[in-house]
């Protein structure tokens, strides 16, 4: 009965989460980064999944991880996602020579602060749905078979939903979900994990609006 009710709920985010992103994709010049009902909306379906779920949704890793280990390992990470995405901007602009733009540049004070808001609901939406509750899910309820597969989807349905950004924004959101997914293994912290996401994202618009 309890793998009933999970199937309901997973179909449910599937249904509303996961596919629209994936179906209804924007061009990327039209998106805009700032507050929407549609933000609110998203982070507290994050967050309804994440505290929902995780007393349910077990991991591989120790609760108790080293301050020294999880500090080195969130910093290697974000450290990698910095290179992936200088290595995927390069080669979309000189190789590719698509200039999908990533988003509207904040014009003001006002716009940079909903867009830093924004950014931090986003960075914890897609961390709740793709790090942690795609992948757990599907680790739980088929009792940790295919382990490599489920892994892949999570890491997979994230890049999709940044199809919008080209050929090579896809593979950047292939990489650094990867990245992202180890993170969070290695680390059992999805806040830490939100945090470097974040991080990443303000960095790369802050890049965009300077050069």
């Amino acid at each position: 009965m309890k793998k009933l009710f999970f199937a309901i709920e997973f179909i449910i985010v599937a249904l509303f989460l996961l596919l629209p992103p994936v179906i209804f994709r924007p061009e990327a010049a039209d998106v805009k980064i700032t507050l929407t009902p549609l933000v609110f909306f998203s982070l507290a379906a994050a967050l309804f999944l994440y505290f929902f779920n995780k007393n349910y949704f077990g991991t591989s890793v120790s609760e108790n991880v080293n301050s020294i280990k999880k500090v080195s390992v969130l910093t290697i990470s974000f450290g990698l996602l910095i290179i992936t995405s200088v290595l995927f901007t390069t080669i979309q602009e000189f190789v590719l020579k698509d200039n999908a733009a990533l988003s509207v540049i904040p014009q003001n004070a006002v716009e940079w602060i909903l867009a830093i808001i924004t950014l931090a609901a986003g960075s914890v939406y897609e961390e709740s749905l793709y790090r942690y509750f795609v992948p757990e899910f599907l680790l739980f309820y088929f009792e940790n078979k295919f382990k490599v597969f489920f892994e892949a989807a999570g890491v997979l349905l994230f890049a999709l939903a940044h199809l919008y950004l080209g050929a090579a924004g896809f593979l950047n959101a292939l990489i650094c979900g990867i990245i992202l997914r180890v993170c969070y293994k290695k680390t059992n912290d999805l806040w830490a994990n939100c945090l470097i996401h974040f991080l990443y994202n303000s960095l790369i618009l802050t890049g965009a609006a300077v050069f």
